[in-house]
């Protein structure tokens, strides 16, 4: 495609991108508006004279008012119904590869794809899937129209089946080995024809979401972000197509009309997060995904990868496991761990595969792989923490209120704030400073005693509740500490 048609096709799909949301804006509203979040109160007490203070707007936590049916985006939280929702379940490969396709290794999740398996996966306390699809299956003009209309209508019936046995449904776009794709590094033109296909044939649906393009290749880094971000052909050349970047896919489905969740998966196919941009959304309904098949590192490698980004947004491991190599190292014996880690975090955990005997699952019926078995693998531990999820509490406390500066010198920093409403109740609190954890309060300030001066510092802070759930974001409050007297 030259780079005229791509530059017309950008301009006529942000021109129906417009019209969408001006058809939207023009709806009538039922009710009155509901006022906005209250701005915190009189400012705090001068600090020592030599010091700058600042505030960063921020939003005050999600609201929680809104119970439009389905999935939806609130703050840091996914919502279904109006009320925090933590995905927790599998990912399914069995509508994932054509008919045309000749790939042996799908061949028995194709087959075996149906309502018993749905059962065996509410047996293991599952509330969603993820189905993975084919972007040359639906989209590549090669393959003639009446099979890939024939795998797009075995798709709709799949996800049809899927939606009436009660889960919320991801589908998740591919270009990989298993679905005949060419495994493009980052989405392309193709992708964006794929959606064009799949989206208006499942948009009308809110408790279907959309995971825009399957473990992007790209590094974490300023130029592999910029590219993630919007496309083109540097630095990577995507196979000789230009990459079409992840806003540009969002942009498209809004323009197509759906309102839908949206996913953005994370750099590394998913493993890094360091350094993502955030995506515009129109429809505010954008949540991201990652993949931690590589988690050894420990809890400061989840902090930075999955902790911070889903203080801010909501995050999905939209596949996880470890297999039989993985029994007996550092995978089994941190994997317990992550998966609190996780679930603490509110970021959602979809099991790679139900369908897939050797990754999750022994069999088609559901039986796990464990270590210690002679099928070795994480499936009984992801079976016990899914049943687990039934009897805990697993809504987040409200962010700390009311974050201020009391105090500053050159030798240290004094933070106070308000707790925030939650159902148990802030236990503690999580003090986060120029982006990482420094400290942990039990009340409701703290004193930095490790500053520099003349050092800038920003500072943030989390509420814990008593069942260990962790809060978004507060408000991030900027000092800048005086320098020493001549």
């Amino acid at each position: 495609m030259t780079a005229q048609r791509q530059f017309a096709r950008r301009a006529v799909r942000r021109a129906c991108l417009l019209l969408v949301l001006l058809a939207v804006a023009l709806l009538p509203v039922p009710g009155p508006a509901v006022p906005g979040p209250v701005l915190p109160g009189p400012a705090a007490p001068s600090p020592t004279t030599g010091a700058r203070l600042s505030v960063a707007a921020a939003d005050p936590g999600p609201d929680l008012g809104d119970a439009r049916p389905g999935m939806s985006v609130a703050g840091n939280l996914l919502l279904r119904d109006g009320e925090p929702f933590l995905p927790a379940g599998f990912n399914l490969i069995g509508l994932l590869t054509p008919a045309w396709c000749a790939m042996p290794e799908t061949e028995p999740a194709t087959a075996g794809f149906g309502q018993p398996e749905l059962d065996a996966a509410h047996a293991w306390h599952a509330n969603t899937l993820r189905f993975q699809v084919s972007q040359r299956g639906l989209a590549d003009p090669a393959v003639p129209q009446a099979d890939r209309d024939a795998y797009l209508d075995r798709v709709i019936r799949g996800v049809a089946l899927a939606r009436a046995s009660g889960f919320v449904v991801l589908v998740s776009m591919q270009d990989q080995r298993y679905g005949c794709g060419e495994i493009h590094p980052l989405p392309s033109s193709e992708t964006l024809d794929a959606w064009t296909a799949l989206a208006p044939r499942l948009m009308a649906d809110p408790y279907v979401g959309f995971e825009l393009f399957n473990e992007p290749r790209n590094e974490d880094d300023a130029a592999g972000w910029a590219q993630w971000r919007d496309g083109g052909t540097i630095p990577d050349p995507n196979r000789g197509d230009a990459a079409v970047g992840h806003q540009e896919l969002v942009d498209h489905l809004r323009s197509l009309g759906s309102r839908n969740v949206l996913l953005a998966d994370a750099a590394r196919l998913g493993e890094r997060t360091t350094g993502m941009p955030r995506l515009a959304d129109p429809a505010g309904n954008l949540a991201y995904a990652v993949h931690p098949y590589y988690f050894t590192p420990g809890p400061a490698w989840w902090d930075r990868q999955y902790g911070t980004p889903a203080a801010e947004v909501p995050v999905v491991a939209t596949e996880w496991n470890y297999r039989a190599d993985g029994c007996g190292t550092a995978e089994q014996r941190l994997a317990p761990a992550l998966l609190d880690y996780l679930r603490r975090h509110h970021i959602g955990v979809l099991g790679h595969a139900f369908d897939a005997p050797g990754t999750t699952v022994t069999d088609l019926s559901g039986t796990p792989t464990e270590c210690g078995t002679a099928a070795g693998g994480s499936g009984r531990l992801l079976r016990d923490f899914l049943a687990g999820l039934q009897d805990r509490d697993l809504v987040p406390p409200a962010p700390p209120r009311d974050v201020r500066v009391v105090h500053v010198d050159r030798r240290q920093v004094q933070v106070a704030w308000s707790a925030g409403a939650a159902d148990s109740g802030p236990v503690s609190y999580l003090v986060v400073r120029n982006g990482a954890v420094i400290a942990t309060a039990s009340g409701s300030n703290w004193i930095d005693r490790t500053v520099r001066p003349r050092t800038r510092y920003t500072y943030l802070v989390r509420a814990v509740d008593a069942a260990g759930n962790i809060s978004g974001n507060s408000v991030t409050v900027g000092v800048a500490t005086p320098v020493l007297p001549r």
